[in-house]
């Protein structure tokens, strides 16, 4: 009983660490969208075309270690 407390906070910050985990996690979708906006970046003149290649090469890599994963 006197561990109660503790217990409690010890679950809480584990719930938050896998949380955290799952949020910075790449998934296929995630990627895509993020491919989908620096393509429509790149056409509306927000970013540059050599800010798109590295950009672009950043989240290929990133699907592929995704799809290695698997």
């Amino acid at each position: 009983m006197l561990l109660l407390p503790v217990d409690l906070c010890i679950w809480i910050a584990e719930k938050i660490h896998d949380m955290v985990l799952k949020e910075m996690e790449d998934t296929l979708e995630k990627l895509q969208g993020e491919l989908l906006n620096i393509q429509m970046a790149l056409e509306s003149e927000q970013i540059t075309e050599e800010e798109y290649q590295k950009k672009e090469n950043n989240i290929l890599k990133r699907m592929d270690n995704l799809n290695n994963k698997k």
